[in-house]
């Protein structure tokens, strides 16, 4: 049985971006290219996450990739279109929109494939980092993983409904504008 993961954001963050990325042992990391430093292809712009090795958007709205190879544009790292943030190992992070004043932009989403089969009956530990972007009004306090069989994807950019089956506590907020939190669960 191979599982999908696609983190699924339903959090508050008016018009703007969180940034995530990954921080593990490849020998411990049950994601391929957890930290978004492995390419295929040019990264170009705003909503060319996929060329990161193994990562996809469910939705037709793209999530973001940024980068410190492209310095001086719009997806540079660390100053880019949405502030000011240094990645927390290597030179990229992933960029979502969470939430938007009156839904004008959608969210979006990010998801891959695990690298082997979970075993039934097994507890996994799934761990990321966030951080608001500067342009970030209001903090968020829900983040969640979805787990899938099947794999994920929605062929328009309206909001996906899974219920995740990792939630992080909801008495964190994740309003941090300048350091990386961790984000856990089991």
């Amino acid at each position: 049985m191979n599982f999908r993961i696609s983190t699924l954001i339903t959090a508050i963050a008016f018009g703007s971006t969180a940034f995530a990325q990954e921080q593990m042992p490849d020998s411990l990391n049950l994601i391929e290219n957890g930290s978004f430093e492995q390419l295929d292809g040019k990264l170009k712009r705003l909503g060319y996450f996929e060329v990161a090795k193994g990562w996809k958007s469910p939705t037709n709205k793209k999530a973001d990739l940024f980068s410190e190879t492209v310095p001086g544009s719009p997806i540079s790292v660390p100053r880019n279109d949405r502030g000011d943030q240094g990645a927390l190992n290597g030179q990229n992070y992933a960029g979502l929109m969470w939430w938007s004043y009156m839904n004008k932009e959608p969210r979006t989403y990010m998801m891959a494939k695990f690298k082997k089969t979970l075993k039934k009956d097994q507890k996994y530990c799934v761990r990321y980092f966030t951080t608001l972007s500067d342009l970030s009004k209001y903090s968020a306090d829900q983040h969640g993983a979805y787990f899938s069989k099947m794999l994920v994807k929605k062929d328009d950019e309206s909001s996906l409904t899974y219920t995740p089956q990792v939630p992080t506590l909801r008495t964190k907020l994740y309003d941090d504008l300048f350091s990386w939190q961790g984000v856990w669960g089991v």
